[in-house]
């Protein structure tokens, strides 16, 4: 779930995005996996439909199981040079927090590289003309 204040937007990146807030400095955790009260869940990527993947996130570390934000953080978009990851990735888990990589200004889009998105094969297409984020 994400732990500091973000705001839903439209994205110049893909559909709506994620937005900072406040100015969050680097290191700060910016979500971390919470189990249980409609928050997240994890599915086998096999098993997930459209939705679950273009909502969804791959763990690198875990390719074949899908993580399913139950809030705003399913609206994070990807991007070549990410302003939010995971601290180890070789080592991280569903349960890694994502952090914030660098200092980020508050309006600025949150970003994550796009090896943890199911749906960025489509999401890159260039017969892509989907716009709902």
């Amino acid at each position: 779930m994400l732990l500091l204040p973000t705001a839903v937007a439209h994205s110049e990146i893909h559909g709506r995005g994620l937005f900072a807030a406040v100015r969050i400095c680097a290191g700060e955790v910016v979500w971390q996996y919470a189990e249980g009260a409609g928050w997240d869940d994890r599915i086998p990527l096999k098993e997930a439909d459209d939705a679950a993947r273009h909502f969804g996130y791959v763990n690198p570390a875990n390719p074949r199981q899908l993580v399913r934000c139950g809030d705003a953080a399913r609206f994070w978009n990807f991007s070549a040079l990410p302003n939010c990851g995971e601290q180890c990735p070789p080592t991280a888990t569903a349960e890694s927090p994502i952090i914030a990589l660098r200092d980020i200004a508050a309006g600025e889009e949150l970003t994550l590289g796009t090896a943890t998105d199911a749906d960025a094969a489509r999401k890159l297409s260039p017969t892509n003309t989907d716009s709902h984020g």
